[in-house]
């Protein structure tokens, strides 16, 4: 598949918006060594793991975009199932977050993280709807 100029553009961009996310999140964890409840832990690594099922979809779906726009398509709907599950997961991790009695630097930072966790997610689900949409453009 040929895809135009402004096409091939858009998508880099958005893997681009996509690490550039992840980036963040790692960054934060190298430079902070801030002590977090051990139920928020385990919960951040369980999205941290959905992010990176979701990333594993993203490369197959960009792959897959070459010739085959039918994988494509279930790709898109496994990031858009699994950016739900890490939506369910941060609000989860909010609220025990709100819960538990921490300082404040602990408190923000572990919700700064959730909150930039779920956006990588978020975008990942907006790349894969623009996807879907040039899929519907060029397999016409």
């Amino acid at each position: 598949m040929v895809f135009s100029r402004t096409d091939r553009i858009q998508i880099i961009e958005n893997i681009d918006k996509i690490t550039d996310k992840i980036e963040i999140v790692v960054r934060k964890l190298l430079l902070f060594q801030v002590e977090i409840h051990k139920n928020l832990r385990e919960g951040i690594k369980e999205i941290a793991d959905l992010n990176e099922q979701i990333g594993v979809q993203v490369h197959d779906m960009v792959v897959n975009i070459q010739d085959n726009f039918q994988e494509v398509r279930e790709n898109i709907i496994s990031i858009t199932n699994l950016r739900r599950s890490v939506r369910e997961k941060q609000w989860e991790l909010q609220k025990l977050n709100y819960d538990h009695l921490q300082d404040f630097h602990a408190f923000r930072y572990t919700e700064t993280l959730i909150k930039n966790l779920m956006e990588a997610a978020d975008r990942a689900e907006i790349f894969a709807d623009r996807v879907f949409i040039l899929v519907n453009k060029y397999a016409l």
